[in-house]
This record gives structure tokens, C-alpha cells and sequence, in this order.
């Protein structure tokens, strides 16, 4: 499977100046969309010297995990689910970026090799998102980046509605086909569960499947972030009239 998000160190570079409790809020947003990515089968890259590239200020991101007297500190559970979280993302072929790791965005320029292979990748028509540590001044959502002024949109996931919503858009930007659009669905609509041969009703609209794909979007977007709250609503809102009568 191809990797559809990349860690990104360059947002750890602050780390060391942020207090702990700060530090162990933007850790766990990390983790749950890690974790995330994880349970839908969704897999994550990271650059070969990731741990070595974080922290900077020749820190290592281990010591911070392991070490008691680093000036980054992490608790013990919260630091061995980082560490697995870590290893478990597979190293990307670094090879097309011909040690062009520098990027641009707004009025910053950072030494980032996952926002460099995000951009190669989107340059080349794959979608693939950041995952960044969610401290002060990163980004956020959809955000331009340039590498020597080859320009191109990076999504920056931080939380749940980014996440889906990367998908979703990664179905429009890709031109998804029946096929590619089954195999997004799974991301784009997490809470949504599929009857069988579903799928074979794609081709089936009075209308061609390019022709119907954002409206599908839109439509299964909205049921999937707000059908359950409505069904509830609707049930419970019908007890409660019958119970004032």
C-alpha cells in the first residue's frame, strides 16, 4: 500500500521550548491520528533519519522519550506509544529528492524532508498529507509550499475533520475512479458501513459517475458527519412528543 501521510519533524524543532503540558496535548493529537491512521489501514512514511532530524539542537527524539534529565520531556506511557508510533511508519524512498529538503511555506523556510516528499508526491498528482506536531505557528489544513519555486498544496491533518477531509479531497484532486473512489471511501466516510455490491451502483445514476462523483462526495460526507446525530435526534425527539401527550 502507498503511503497517504508523512510525519513531519520540522514541527518539532519547537518542542524544546514549549512547557510540558503544551508538549503533551499537541503528543496525544499526534497519536490519535496516528492511531487512526492505523485502525483504516492507512499508511504512514516518515524520512530514514526522522529521530535524528526532530528535535534539532542535537537532541535526539529518543533521549526526549527515554532520558530523564533531557531537556524534552515525555511521560513513560505517552513516550513507548510515540516510540512504536514511530517505528511503525515505514521510511519513503528519498531518492527523487535529490537532498532538496528545504521547503518554503508563508514567510517560513524550514529544513523539512517529509513536507519535501509530500510536496514531490502532490507534484506528481498523489495526494499525501503532513502529519506535524500540533504546537504554536504550524500549519494547519491546506497550506502552499514551495521547493526552488515549484509550488503545490500540502494538507496539514491535525485533527479528525481534517483527516477525512484530506480524503475527500484527494478524491476530486486524483480523478478517482469507481474503483479508486471504493478503495477511498473507507477514509473519506470512516463512519459509514457498506451493504454488499454497493459498489456496482456507481455505475448505475441516470447520470455518469464523473458527472455524480462530488455530489456522492457531499452526500456521504454529510451522512457520514452528521446522519448519526440525526437519526438519534429524530428517534429521541419522537419518544419525548409522545410522552408530553
Amino acid at each position: 500500500m502507498t503511503a497517504r501521510f508523512v510525519l513531519d519533524e520540522s514541527s518539532w524543532n519547537s518542542a524544546t521550548g514549549e512547557n510540558s503540558d503544551v508538549l503533551t496535548e499537541a503528543t496525544d493529537l499526534l497519536l490519535e491520528r496516528l492511531d487512526t491512521a492505523r485502525e483504516r489501514n492507512e499508511v504512514v512514511a516518515k524520512h530514514k533519519d526522522f529521530i535524528q532530524n526532530s528535535l534539532g539542537n542535537n537532541v535526539h527524539l529518543y533521549s526526549a522519550l527515554y532520558e530523564p534529565d533531557c531537556v524534552v520531556q515525555f511521560e513513560r506511557d505517552q513516550a513507548e506509544q510515540l516510540a512504536y508510533a514511530i517505528d511503525a511508519a515505514v521510511d519513503f524512498d528519498d531518492s527523487e529528492l535529490n537532498q532538496e529538503y528545504h521547503v518554503e511555506f508563508g514567510e517560513q523556510f524550514r529544513f523539512a524532508p517529509g513536507f519535501s516528499w509530500a510536496h514531490a508526491r502532490c507534484s506528481q498528482g498523489r495526494q499525501v498529507a503532513v502529519l506535524p506536531l500540533a504546537l504554536e505557528g504550524v500549519p494547519r489544513s491546506l497550506v502552499p509550499v514551495s521547493v526552488r519555486g515549484s509550488n503545490a498544496e500540502i494538507f496539514f491533518v491535525t485533527d479528525e475533520c481534517g483527516h477525512v477531509g484530506f480524503f475527500r479531497r484527494a478524491i476530486a484532486l486524483e480523478n478517482a475512479d469507481r474503483n479508486m473512489f471504493q478503495q477511498l471511501a473507507g477514509s473519506a466516510f470512516p463512519a459509514l458501513e457498506w451493504a454488499d455490491g454497493v459498489w456496482n451502483g456507481l455505475g448505475e445514476f441516470s447520470r455518469s459517475y464523473l458527472d455524480v462523483r462530488s455530489d456522492l462526495v457531499r452526500s456521504l460526507g454529510g451522512l457520514n458527519d452528521h446522519g448519526a446525530a440525526c437519526f438519534h435526534n429524530s428517534l429521541y425527539g419522537d419518544q419525548s412528543q409522545l410522552s408530553n401527550r
